[in-house]
């Protein structure tokens, strides 16, 4: 699925063109809500960027693409979505980066789903960002913070497409409930099939991709980020809640809260534009 995000800010141009990979999926508006898509047990993340057509892997611009590229891989919205990143800087023709993203959510997942062929398999995200503009002398912070409007906009919306892999409450969510489909699913389906083996594979898979289907659902109606935004503003003492989930995951990335999902409150910040400046101006 290839799709593209562009601004304009005077007479610079600035672009982010994303192409995914995703196994047994061929939808091609919004979010297909029949097939249910969890991310690969290692998902891939390539980033290119290009300055008027001069990719910044170069000599020339190579220094402002090692820093964004260790900017990207401390954002703290890997954490948020749970995935613990690592950064490999390739210099060949197809990118100037990667990320590689691992599934922290459940690991026994992967396994669980390993023989449902109908399942999509979110494993590649291709991110090329261009910045073109006709002045002599190049803007860094005009630079860095279209990207990092554009990614953060790009988050949302993979959001929607992807509610299983790109939904900061969507993922918390299937981590709090799996378990107990599991669970239910077992139970009542060993009273049914003690002795039945095949079919009780079939029958198991069939309820929890019907389980799941449903949740994906639910996160794209109802826990998706602008909902949860909306909520959070729509009371005093719901924006309290959601202040108070914010100071304490900041002090503290491990922090879970007792509460309802819908106070998780997280950052946007996917690079850190005055650390890259920063680094830069040593």
């Amino acid at each position: 699925m290839k799709d593209q995000l562009c601004i304009k800010n005077g007479q610079d141009v600035f672009s982010l063109r994303y192409d995914t990979g995703v196994s047994n999926y061929n939808c091609e508006e919004n979010a297909c809500l029949d097939t249910v898509v969890i991310p690969h047990t290692n998902l891939s993340v390539y980033v290119n960027i290009s300055i008027n057509g001069c990719r910044t892997d170069w000599s020339q611009w190579k220094l402002l693409n090692d820093a964004i590229a260790q900017s990207m891989t401390e954002s703290g919205i890997w954490n948020s979505l749970q995935y613990q990143p690592s950064l490999h800087i390739d210099n060949d023709e197809n990118t100037g980066f990667k990320l590689n993203l691992k599934c922290q959510v459940i690991p026994q997942l992967q396994n669980d789903l390993s023989k449902i062929e109908s399942l999509g398999r979110f494993c590649l995200l291709i991110l090329n960002f261009n910045y073109n503009t006709p002045e002599s002398k190049l803007s860094l912070p005009k630079l860095l913070e279209s990207l990092h409007y554009l990614l953060a906009s790009l988050i949302l919306n993979l959001e929607y497409k992807f509610p299983l892999v790109f939904s900061v409450h969507g993922r918390k969510l299937l981590q709090n409930n799996y378990p107990w489909m599991i669970t239910n699913i077992n139970e009542v389906l060993s009273l049914q099939l003690e002795n039945e083996t095949s079919v009780y594979e079939k029958n198991r898979n069939l309820v929890l991709m019907k389980l799941i289907s449903d949740l994906q659902k639910k996160t794209l109606n109802e826990f998706n980020t602008i909902n949860i935004m909306k909520e959070c503003d729509a009371s005093s003492s719901r924006r309290k809640s959601c202040e108070f989930f914010k100071a304490k995951s900041a002090s503290d990335t491990n922090y879970v809260s007792r509460t309802s999902i819908k106070n998780i409150v997280y950052s946007f910040g996917i690079i850190n534009i005055e650390r890259i400046l920063s680094s830069l101006t040593k």
